[in-house]
């Protein structure tokens, strides 16, 4: 993911400039994609992960998708 790409991405969804950003991409050993963008308005924090597919903390914490695919929604 490129800054372009993230930039767009929060002002497109209006979200706070002071929004804490995470990365929850699991446990791999090196660097990764970041093509899940997830987001708590709640909690103002967004996690990244390497695409749509939600962790166990954006399932059970009410994170809204707001870039990437998620394999368990429907299209």
């Amino acid at each position: 993911m490129t800054f372009e790409l993230l930039k767009k991405i929060i002002e497109e969804n209006n979200i706070p400039e002071n929004v804490t950003l995470r990365s929850n991409s699991g446990w791999e050993c090196n660097a990764t994609e970041m093509d899940g963008v997830w987001y708590s308005k709640e909690d103002n924090v967004i996690h990244f992960t390497q695409d749509g597919w939600p962790g166990a903390e954006e399932r059970e914490a009410g994170f809204e998708l707001i870039y990437g695919t998620n394999p368990h929604e429907k299209p």
